[in-house]
């Protein structure tokens, strides 16, 4: 990293627009939030998405970092992890579009969202890769990364809202039912994917 504050540094922020961008299980949910809710109410997903990915990457930087190298078998636990997370709640999206026909209800919810972004691969790579390892050991400079990584973050993550919104009001008229689907097979290639990478 340079001297440039992060919050102008093109790179960081460059690099990080990039990732958060890629399709993966959180702008999966992301998007079936905005086709299931709406925008209106998907916008409060925006805080959640923060959090989760700013927790996960603290939680990388000061804590499985350091353990797997003292203990490498524990960097495949967490992606094995990972992977069974996403499959799971590939299965609870599946089963739960049976009952969309009589309610609008959605599946995504506050702790579903929390928990695909703390298991995000993404994060492990923000936090290995991205944030500079300073802002595992000072408070101010873990703030200031945080900042700038918050300023791609907001709009990237009302993108893919608006993106499932607009999908749900097309004249295609994308169903609920549909769209849960298609999120979960989604999730389920990004389950078999980290799981391969844990394994091989």
């Amino acid at each position: 990293m340079t001297d440039i504050p992060l919050l102008l540094d093109p790179l960081f922020l460059a690099q990080t627009a990039t990732i958060l961008a890629v399709p993966g299980p959180t702008n999966a949910l992301l998007a079936t939030a905005g086709a299931t809710k709406g925008i209106r109410v998907s916008i409060r997903f925006v805080a959640v998405v923060l959090t989760a990915y700013l927790g996960a990457i603290l939680a990388w930087g000061l804590l499985l970092i350091p353990a797997s190298a003292a203990w490498p078998p524990l960097m495949v636990l967490a992606r094995l992890g990972c992977a069974l997370f996403l499959a799971a709640t590939a299965l609870r999206l599946w089963r739960g579009t049976t009952s969309l026909a009589a309610t609008p209800a959605s599946p995504i919810t506050n702790r579903t969202l929390t928990l695909a972004t703390l298991l995000n691969p993404k994060a492990l790579l923000f936090a290995t890769g991205i944030f500079p390892a300073t802002a595992f050991t000072q408070s101010d400079v873990f703030y200031s990364t945080a900042l700038a990584f918050a300023a791609p973050l907001v709009p990237i993550t009302l993108a893919w809202i608006a993106f499932g919104a607009s999908l749900a009001s097309s004249q295609s008229r994308i169903s609920p039912k549909l769209a849960h689907r298609a999120a979960a097979i989604l999730l389920a290639c990004f389950s078999a994917s980290i799981g391969l990478s844990a394994v091989v």
